[in-house]
């Protein structure tokens, strides 16, 4: 008997468990689609554009997951616990474990338990996948960038591809060990009013990431000035050494091509911010390195609170526990990435402070958490996709019948004016119509507003492809 009551709790984690790893590994492909869609036409455009071959393609994307699944694993957890908890409580299975004396808080196991290995995956892709990812990423960028720049120039051949409609090129011929350019011929329309024409004996291209340049040197050059409002006039100089810079935001991508604060490790973030701490720098220089330190453990962290969130929201009754349960999970990381985001913000600026900024939205939600699995505890009947059983905390206003007549008379009734009208009667749409289109209509306003709010994620704080802070 006691190996048989010590066999029924492992049986029933097992269930659980099953019950939430299916939608959870499914929402984990769904919600990294859904993102990866957003950031595949930019990434194409960059990569077509430079000729790359299908494995720096492949290489790209892969450090490019790394960043969308940071977002997507505690997202795709919630809908797990939520989907898995709304099946059993559609079913009336929450129902019968109750009745057989299984409280809420029994159920907490197995989705500690799962929330704990989900949290330490997100946290190892945050802290050490991430930043690996992140930098590699601009670093394949770039070399593909350069190499794609210095291959392109190829001897007696005409080229505008380093700068589209501005600069033409035309090389006699590239030395094979030095890769200097031999009889250099430029035209160079970058400022329509006043064109230009560089002859030279001697060139190359030269890149400079660190001071953000890109340059064209030219030997024993001869610089032709034309301008348009005077055809027949133009000036002609003589150069030994000629350089002249080309557009660096217009020849790469807006890619931050320096390491940031989101290409850090945790041992780079406390450095860096020692660093500026003891160089007397104000906190606006080093706050935004401990925010980002502290939302490596944050985001993690979580799962931990969706875990019980999830939980605490599907222990109700409901038959249509199942299906609110997709929009509930929307509804709860949309709130929770707002938070986040709006901490993120004024911890970066030094309206608050770091550690807040980033655990304000778990000690939000957990509290909320641990409020609904009190009540449900509490009162077994507590359902928490009821809204009667909030209304009833609110107080109660009645309101006095009519005064009597005089003397204690009744008061006289009033004339009632009764006017009817004729039936109609309507064959479409019937009720089984009129179901059928409420549930289509529900079902596919809830899926465009979960799509959308996902589009409209704060995808900087750990994307790649987009814009970040720069030491």
């Amino acid at each position: 008997m006691a190996s048989l009551s010590l066999a029924r709790p492992r049986l029933l984690d097992r269930y659980i468990l099953r019950e939430m790893v299916a939608p959870t590994s499914l929402g984990v492909l769904v919600f990294t689609f859904i993102l990866m869609i957003d950031q595949i036409p930019r990434l194409l455009a960059i990569l077509v554009a430079r000729s790359a071959d299908l494995y720096t393609i492949v290489r790209v994307f892969l450090n490019l997951l790394p960043s969308i699944l940071a977002v997507t694993i505690p997202m795709a957890f919630l809908l797990g616990v939520l989907l898995a908890f709304g099946r059993l409580a559609s079913d009336s299975e929450i129902v019968a474990l109750r009745a057989v004396g299984v409280s809420p808080l029994r159920l907490l196991g197995p989705v500690f338990a799962f929330s704990l290995a989900a949290g330490f995956l997100t946290f190892y892709i945050n802290a050490v996948a991430l930043p690996a990812a992140n930098q590699a990423h601009r670093e394949l960028v770039y070399s593909l960038i350069v190499s794609k720049a210095r291959t392109v120039v190829k001897p007696r051949t005409f080229t505008d591809e380093l700068l589209p409609n501005r600069l033409m090129l035309y090389v006699s011929d590239i030395a094979a060990e030095s890769g200097l350019w031999k009889n250099v011929f430029i035209h160079d329309n970058q400022d329509p009013r006043e064109p230009k024409v560089m002859l030279a004996r001697e060139g190359h291209l030269v890149i400079d990431k660190e001071k953000r340049f890109v340059r064209v040197e030219l030997a024993d050059a001869m610089l032709y000035k034309f301008a348009v409002a005077a055809p027949t006039e133009y000036n002609e100089t003589r150069f030994d050494t000629h350089r002249f810079d080309l557009p660096f935001d217009e020849f790469f991508p807006k890619l931050p091509l320096s390491k940031g604060d989101r290409e850090m490790t945790l041992p780079e973030l406390t450095a860096e911010m020692k660093k500026r701490q003891d160089a007397g720098r104000p906190p606006k220089e080093w706050a935004r390195f401990e925010v980002e330190w502290h939302k490596k453990f944050a985001i993690p962290s979580a799962c931990l609170v969706f875990g019980f969130l999830g939980l605490g929201l599907s222990l109700g009754s409901k038959k249509e526990a199942r299906s609110a349960a997709f929009a509930l999970s929307i509804g709860v990381i949309f709130v929770y990435y707002i938070l986040i985001r709006l901490g993120e913000q004024a911890g970066d600026t030094g309206l608050m402070s770091p550690f807040l900024s980033m655990w304000g939205a778990n000690l939000v939600l957990g509290t909320a958490a641990v409020a609904l699995l009190i009540l449900n505890h509490r009162e077994a009947a507590f359902d928490p996709l009821d809204p009667r059983h909030y209304l009833a905390w609110l107080p109660r206003v009645r309101l006095k019948p009519d005064r009597p007549g005089a003397e204690g008379a009744p008061a006289a009734a009033r004339p009632v004016l009764v006017v009817r009208l004729p039936r109609v009667v309507l064959r479409f749409p019937s009720l089984l119509d009129r179901y059928i289109a409420r549930s289509w209509v529900s079902f596919f306003g809830l899926i465009l507003l979960a799509f959308t709010s996902i589009f409209f994620r704060p995808s900087s704080w750990t994307s790649s492809t987009t814009s970040s802070r720069t030491v």
